[in-house]
C-alpha cells in the first residue's frame, strides 16, 4: 500500500483524498490477507477477491457494521481506482 500512496502523492493527489482511499483499501487488503494467509500482492488484487470483499462487507452478520449499498458503491469505486493504478504501474 505504501507504493500506491507514494505514487498518489507524486501525482499531487490531496492528502484528504489519499486518506479516504487508505480507509477503504485497508480493510480490503486485510480481508485478502486473512483469506490467503499472507501479505497480499498485486497479483492477489483480482475481480473475484474484490467482489467477495464487497459481498462480505454487505453481510449483516459481519462483526463490523455492515456496509450500506451506498457505502458499498464507494468501496467499489475506490477499489476500481487502485485497480487502475495497478494497471498503469504494471
Amino acid at each position: 500500500m505504501r507504493e500506491v500512496v507514494r505514487a498518489l502523492r507524486a501525482e499531487n493527489y490531496s492528502p484528504k483524498t489519499i486518506e479516504g482511499y487508505r480507509e477503504k483499501w485497508g480493510p480490503f487488503f486485510a480481508f485478502v490477507d486473512e483469506r490467503l494467509g499472507g501479505d497480499p500482492t498485486i497479483a492477489d488484487f483480482t475481480l473475484e477477491n474484490a467482489r467477495d470483499y464487497v459481498v462480505y462487507r454487505l453481510d449483516p452478520g459481519d462483526e463490523r457494521r455492515p456496509l450500506s449499498p451506498g457505502s458499498a458503491g464507494t468501496h467499489v469505486r475506490t477499489l476500481r481506482a487502485i485497480s487502475g493504478w495497478f494497471e498503469k504501474e504494471a
